[in-house]
């Protein structure tokens, strides 16, 4: 055989020199439409050819759909003999088509699997991204390329609710209509407005008539629940005949009213003559806190008249109601950001100017890879402190800094550059935040060593958060010739700093006061900087910016059979499960890791919230390193308890021997005392410096953590974890390309890019392989500075989710499995729980495994049903309740108020209204650390903390979303706190509460495992898309209580 294969090389080598025109290939465009497709085959007709060819090996820039007009890059055989001149078909390089855009365009239709723009455009759902989900009413931009669709009025499929939008709404007609383009790419401009009518009657229903009056209702003030109060309401008839109340009525669009009838006690007929008059006593009961309004309507008939009818409106107020602070403080603020941003350029601009002070740890003289420095400019920092911000805001979009073109390979560097750098300064603006006017020191001795302590109030609470490395640079008022001092942080408590400074002015301080500024440390940017660059380099932009998805032989041919078993087929040898509890899905996504069928193309498992994404992760580790027996893991989280929970999981399965599993630690966690007992003999810090330049001197601690590690010995371990952050430090070690084989990102959609690309530098594009994990749905990364915002906050893994290789193809089975695996199966709610959020954010995708009969969870919630007052109000048209709803929606007209200029809230009567839930469930038995309790702002939990602790209650967790992503607990109770559309768009900007914030909603909703109670007012909430559908669930479902509604839900 040898010698046969040898023999046909020698001829083809003949006739490649004799014929080379049999072997010429060159470049041609062929245009043609997509007539079919089948799963990754497509085939498209061009002139009287048919060709077929697989769309996950060529390149193309979006989901290509049946009509679409293309264009195909092939390669042809053709010489000057050939009759046809396009030459002879030999291979599809890549699938294009004429893009166009348009801006500023409303979507008109709604269909079941997409919409009709106004203009003619249509969409389909693998044209929007990932995190949107349209509206009839929404402003959006658009790319289209030509197509021809047809849509007949059967095809089409309205979303529930009214909208004036909708040109169609009121009219069926069976019509067929043709679209010429289809939207390849539906990006949100701004949200649809919603419908802001809140009242049935109109202002003719509340005047006199006909000679009736009725005296005017005064509000019930009243202070705590099951308060009473009562008040009278004369109808008096001053006119010449007479006249008959057939009926009067207390008309609420509340679950329960808060108002009776209690005087006369029947519902007969009266007959007022004239002069004659009548009274009627009102009670009214305080059931829930907050504004509420009902109506008591009486009905007349007269002998000359037809019926009509008079309305009085009830208002109760139930609670101290504080006045909302509504002093303007836009010239406060200003002016304080303006003081900040210049006490922040002073510190930047005199850094080089300053006496150093003693760092916590001595900076290594020898290093094989040391970050460049890469400061942000004096004219970007003169542009951020400055210029306002529609002139930021502009210059930005423009050269040199071009924000407004599209990120590509070419100009990722520069890109990522600029972004972390107004990060960087946005940084260096709010640590401006700890700055002291006049401080002073005290002298503190901790383990035989002196320092000076600076006490700070609320330190804990503050934000940014100091952390070791950071620094202060003191000013003497006083001393002219007093050059600026730096002071390095060595330790952080909960209501000081303790600092060192340069020895002389450490030991001969006396107790000066000096003007105090706050530094911080570059290091994490420096790392990210470096990061990207070297991403890029090692990975290339094929990888980063995937138009196709590049296949290789599986690493392993392993297949899953019908019972779940894992099997290698070419050897037919089964692998065992490490957890047997794993779903099918679940075992799916391990198994097309392990076969890496597109490796180094990140593998991304994305898992929604309860779909056990942890234990599937844990699950991809311990197989990697039982089937590749030479490779080395890194894993990478955003934060230590991300890191930790890893590291307890896998030693958890007791497998795991101590030289093989490494948790690098950084200074910061060493020193607050972060890690549990339990993992301690897994953890290590490393030593950076080169290991030819000094000595070995790691030291192992008491609970077995390891100190001072060297590179070569923190590059043993098969399964290395740590922060993003802690994990550059390895960067600065001279590895081999490929010496860790497999990159793993927990959490990764809460990463920015820039930080995810540090494990990644790691990685050969032959034999490497990254995993990405995490749910773009949550949180996302933390940015703060408004003008990076809508770049940085993307991470990498929704970015590739919004690339075509990546992206849902709705018109065959969903992702690509050689990439994606979406978890589905629910661990966590019960099913009215979980459908809150499957329907906002998940397409309804997700399917529970909790019962909510005989399940404990389905228990527990008939044990409290009778907490919720509860009545079935005519006036609002829903289902029957179920006995195992979990889901509650508390209506709270209450006021939002706050302190001075501070962007947080407080609602007293939100608080007091959740406060008695609180109480209800503890006298039901239920353990306080089964309850969590949300809010979007610091205020608000403090407020709630504050009840609980004067009532000598034991305090559940209070906090905010950020605070609870990745838990969960049997109880969530989530208090709103805004009333007032006041001042929406600067908590957006702050990151701050629920409207404008589906990802922080998303979070909220998704943590309660059998009782989800949202205490929040409708009239505002109403107004954001998202809350609207949830409130109308609790109407459609009878689980709403508490104030009156508005109109527009109602409808």
């Amino acid at each position: 055989l040898e010698q046969l294969l040898a023999e046909n090389r020698k001829e083809l080598k003949s006739l490649k020199s004799t014929n080379p025109e049999f072997f010429s290939k060159i470049e041609s465009i062929i245009d043609g439409v997509v007539i079919k497709k089948h799963e990754s085959i497509i085939t498209v007709q061009a002139n009287t050819q048919e060709i077929p060819f697989d769309l996950g090996k060529v390149k193309c820039t979006f989901i290509p759909r049946v009509n679409d007009s293309v264009s195909l890059k092939c390669l042809v055989k053709r010489d000057e003999k050939f009759v046809d001149l396009h030459g002879e078909f030999i291979e599809v390089i890549a699938l294009s088509a004429i893009i166009r855009e348009e801006k500023n365009l409303r979507i008109i239709e709604l269909y079941e699997e997409g919409g009709l723009i106004a203009g003619g455009y249509i969409f389909f759902d693998d044209a929007k991204r990932i995190d949107y989900f349209p509206r009839v009413g929404d402003l959006v931009d658009i790319k289209y390329i030509s197509s021809l669709y047809e849509v007949t009025d059967k095809d089409k499929k309205k979303y529930y609710g009214k909208n004036k939008y909708n040109r169609n709404n009121n009219k069926q007609r069976n019509e067929t209509k043709t679209y010429k383009f289809r939207c390849i790419e539906v990006v949100l401009k701004q949200a649809a407005p919603s419908d802001d009518s809140f009242s049935r009657t109109s202002e003719e229903d509340f005047q006199d008539k006909n000679g009736i009056t009725i005296s005017k209702t005064k509000k019930s003030e009243l202070q705590n629940l099951d308060e009473k109060m009562r008040t009278t309401i004369v109808v008096m008839n001053t006119g010449k005949e007479v006249h008959t109340i057939s009926e009067f009525k207390i008309n609420s669009r509340q679950a329960i009213s808060q108002f009776k009838v209690v005087h006369p006690k029947t519902n007969d007929p009266i007959e007022l003559k004239p002069n004659q008059k009548q009274s009627f006593t009102i009670e009214a009961i305080a059931l829930h806190y907050g504004v509420s309004e009902e109506e008591i309507c009486f009905k007349f008939n007269a002998s000359s008249e037809s019926e009509f009818k008079i309305i009085r409106k009830l208002e109760i107020n139930v609670g101290v109601d504080k006045e909302i602070d509504v002093r303007d403080n836009v010239d406060t603020r200003h002016r304080n950001s303006r003081q900040a941003q210049t006490k922040a350029y002073n510190v930047f601009r005199k850094r080089c100017d300053i006496v150093p002070g003693q760092r916590p740890k001595k900076a290594s003289n020898f290093i094989d890879i040391r970050f460049p420095q890469v400061p942000p400019t004096a004219e970007l920092f003169d542009l951020l402190t400055t210029k306002s911000n529609n002139q930021i805001e502009e210059e930005l979009l423009s050269a040199p800094y071009n924000l407004k073109n599209d990120l590509t390979a070419s100009n990722y560097i520069q890109r990522f550059k600029l972004l972390l750098h107004l990060e960087e300064i946005q940084f260096a603006i709010n640590i401006t935040t700890y700055n002291i006017e006049r401080g002073h020191f005290d002298r503190e001795f901790v383990d035989g060593d002196l320092y000076l302590s600076l006490r700070i109030s609320n330190l804990a609470e503050k934000r940014p958060s100091l952390v070791l490395g950071d620094s202060i640079i003191i000013k003497s008022p006083w001393k002219e010739n007093f050059a600026p001092h730096q002071g390095c942080i060595h330790k952080i408590f909960s209501d000081r700093i303790l600092v060192k400074f340069v020895d002389h002015f450490q030991s001969e301080y006396s107790g000066d006061d000096y003007k105090i500024e706050f530094d911080f440390s570059r290091a994490s940017f420096r790392k990210q900087h470096y990061a990207i660059a070297r991403c890029i380099t090692t990975l290339g932009g094929e990888y980063l910016f995937p138009s196709s998805i590049i296949t290789r032989d599986p690493q392993i041919p392993v297949v899953l059979n019908e019972n779940g078993v894992l099997i290698n087929e070419a050897y037919e040898h089964e692998y065992k499960w490490f957890n047997e509890n794993l779903n099918k899905i679940q075992k799916q996504a391990i198994k097309n890791i392990l076969r890496g069928e597109a490796r180094p193309m990140p593998y991304i498992i994305f898992g929604p919230p309860g779909t056990g994404k942890t234990m599937t992760l844990i699950e991809t580790i311990l197989q990697i390193r039982e089937r590749f027996p030479g490779s080395r893991i890194l894993v990478g989280t955003p934060s230590n308890s991300a890191a930790n929970l890893i590291t307890e999981r896998l030693v958890g399965y007791g497998n795991i021997i101590q030289g093989e599993l490494l948790r690098i630690l950084g200074q910061n966690t060493i020193e607050r005392e972060l890690i549990p007992d339990e993992i301690a003999k897994f953890c290590g810090s490393i030593e950076i410096a080169a290991e030819r330049t000094i000595e070995d001197n790691m030291l192992t601690t008491k609970s077995g953590m390891k100190l001072r590690m060297s590179g070569s010995t923190v590059g043993k371990h098969r399964i290395t974890v740590g922060t993003l952050i802690t994990l550059g430090q390895l960067m600065h070690i001279k590895y081999d390309v490929g010496h860790f084989t497999h990159i793993i990102v927990d959490e990764a959609a809460q990463c920015l890019e820039p930080s995810t690309a540090i494990p990644m530098t790691f990685v050969s594009r032959n034999c490497g392989q990254i995993i990405l994990a995490g749910d773009p749905m949550q949180l996302g990364p933390v940015v703060t500075n408004i003008h990076a915002k809508s770049y940085l906050e993307i991470s990498l893994m929704e970015r590739l989710l919004n690339t075509p290789p990546y992206r849902k193809d709705y018109t065959q089975k969903g992702y690509d499995p050689r990439l994606v695996t979406m978890l589905k199966q629910n661990y966590r709610s019960v099913p009215s729980i979980l459908e809150t959020y499957s329907k906002l954010f998940y397409e309804s995708s997700l399917e529970y495994t909790i019962s909510a009969v005989d399940s404990e969870e389905g228990k527990f919630l008939n044990s409290i049903k009778d907490i919720l007052r509860y009545h079935e109000n005519p006036g609002i048209k829903s289902e029957p309740r179920a006995e195992q709803n979990g889901f509650f929606f508390v209506g709270v007209n209450g006021t939002n108020t706050r302190s001075g200029d501070s962007p947080s809230w407080r609602n007293d009567n939100e608080a007091a209204t959740l406060f008695t839930y609180f109480v209800c469930l503890l006298k039901k038995g239920l353990e306080v650390d089964q309850i969590g309790i949300i809010s979007p702002y610091l205020e608000q939990v403090r407020s709630i903390r504050k009840l609980i602790e004067e009532a000598n209650l034991f305090p559940p967790k209070v906090g905010t979303v950020e605070e609870f992503q990745g838990q969960e607990r049997r109880v969530i109770l989530v208090s709103t706190v805004r009333s007032s559309t006041k001042e929406l768009c600067k908590d957006a900007q702050y990151q701050l509460g629920f409207v404008k914030s589906k990802r922080r909603l998303n979070v909220a909703i998704s943590r309660a495992r059998a009782l989800l109670v949202i205490f929040g007012n409708p009239f505002l909430l109403a107004k954001d898309p998202y809350w609207c559908d949830l409130i109308k669930m609790a109407i459609n479902n009878n689980t709403y209580t508490g104030c009156n509604l508005p109109e527009s839900l109602l409808n």
